[in-house]
């Protein structure tokens, strides 16, 4: 529930689908403790210490609006949403949901969830990865080959098993995306490599008097801030790296030393 319910649902990583597996699917106990659970969240504005989901950014758009109001063929309400505020939603759920679909293929990006019923692992594998993102995904299972196979096959960014898919900390996780979720050389932000993404490396002339035995000096030469920018909704990554020479008016370099 915090995955997809937690800051209304707006977070980039917020679970917007969820693939029950096999017997799962049909557990009359399992989706009732799913509706219980979202039901029982106290959805309120900020400055009441006891709510657990707050509101939206900002009025819902004519696409969120349909997340929350309509049906697609063979869907039904497992939880409806229900507005109090122009900006306060308690969440939905709906089931039903099938592969190739607007809810499949669409981020709403708001408090609903849609779930799916898959016949076996490798099915729910294949419409996990069938969208056109591919930022994180996560897995609840407690048998080990099930846990690895799906490890070698899933196609996001960032993998989560048996835990929540929101709140990567930076250097401990690094950041980013697959597919649609990644811009330009796909690096991850918050990584220890991360700068590398910013520019390219460059051996420094150190002259007829530089001895092989000595360290050699390398530079990352790259755009100071403002020089080159870039920013993706789903993901922090950079750009393809542009060279420049050392003195040229956006240039910019980062010394290391390596034996």
């Amino acid at each position: 529930m915090a995955s997809a319910f937690g800051h209304a649902g707006q977070k980039c990583s917020a679970a917007s689908l969820g693939i029950l597996v096999g017997s799962v699917a049909k557990s009359r106990r399992l989706l009732d403790q799913i509706v219980d659970a979202a039901s029982s969240l106290t959805v309120a504005w900020p400055e009441d210490p006891a709510a657990q989901m707050g509101p939206l950014t900002e009025v819902p758009g004519e696409k969120l609006m349909r997340g929350l109001t309509e049906l697609e063929h063979g869907q039904t309400w497992l939880l409806k949403p229900q507005r109090i505020d122009d900006r306060l939603w308690r969440p939905g759920i709906r089931t039903g949901v099938h592969p190739g679909s607007a809810f499949h293929q669409v981020e709403y990006f708001g408090p609903v969830l849609g779930l799916m019923a898959a016949r076996d692992l490798a099915q729910a594998v294949e419409w996990q990865n069938g969208t056109e993102y591919g930022l994180t995904a996560g897995l609840h299972s407690l048998d080990a080959e099930e846990i690895q196979f799906w490890l070698d096959r899933v196609k996001a960014g960032n993998l989560y098993v048996n835990r929540g898919i929101t709140g990567a900390i930076v250097r401990r996780q690094p950041f980013g995306g697959w597919k649609r979720s990644a811009v330009g050389t796909g690096g991850k932000a918050g990584g220890p490599n991360y700068v590398v993404g910013f520019g390219s490396w460059g051996a420094e002339d150190l002259g007829p008097a530089g001895a092989l035995t000595d360290p050699k000096l390398v530079h990352l030469f790259g755009p100071p801030p403002g020089c080159s920018t870039s920013s993706n909704s789903n993901s922090s990554t950079s750009r393809p790296p542009r060279t420049r020479r050392p003195g040229g008016p956006c240039s910019g370099s980062r010394t290391t030393r390596r034996p």
